[in-house]
């Protein structure tokens, strides 16, 4: 015969706070970050292009 119970929350809040529970990781930092109102387009280009001046000068 099956078993019916498949899951209980016991000993999980323990378990879960032994590490102690973490806020996710962000992957960015705020300040990294486009400001408002300008496109992200534009941004990733002028990046590029800017490095690719910085380059220029270098070999130059």
């Amino acid at each position: 015969m099956a078993k019916s119970k498949n899951h209980t929350a016991h000993n999980q809040s323990y378990e879960a706070h032994r590490n102690g529970i973490k806020k996710p990781r962000k992957h960015h930092h705020s300040s990294c970050l486009p400001p408002k109102g300008i496109f992200s387009w534009y941004i990733q280009t002028f990046t590029v292009c800017s490095y690719g001046e910085i380059y220029c000068a270098l070999r130059n």
